[in-house]
């Protein structure tokens, strides 16, 4: 079964060759997550999940990796987020989390739990 993907939000670097912002450049889009299908995004080994829990009561996520070479599974399991808290993960690099489709795979205890991805641009 597909999951289902989540819209990511590049970072970009402000400089000399942009002088101005425009309303919703540092907007942070987030989406309900899909607990019944799991959700994916795309891994570049640059990604950062953003989680938002809008819910009145602590939510989890699991965030699936790979086994390493020495066969040790470093998968994030039930990451619990308090209720109405934001959470960043570190970046997810390939060689962690990439799975066999070319995506990382995200799963929520619940929708109100909103997930998001900063990819970090270079």
């Amino acid at each position: 079964m597909a999951r289902t993907e989540i819209t990511s939000a590049a970072i970009r670097q402000i400089g000399r060759q942009r002088l101005s912002v425009q309303a919703g450049d540092f907007a942070l889009p987030t989406e309900a997550s899909d607990p019944a299908l799991g959700n994916a995004v795309k891994c570049t080994g640059k990604e950062i999940l953003v989680m938002r829990n809008t819910d009145a009561g602590a939510q989890t996520v699991t965030i699936d990796a790979r086994p390493d070479a020495y066969g040790r599974d470093g998968t994030i399991t039930d990451y619990s987020i308090p209720a109405g808290e934001t959470h960043l993960s570190d970046i997810l690099t390939e060689e962690a989390f990439e799975q066999d489709d070319g995506m990382i795979h995200i799963n929520a205890s619940d929708a109100l739990l909103e997930l998001g991805v900063i990819r970090i641009a270079g």
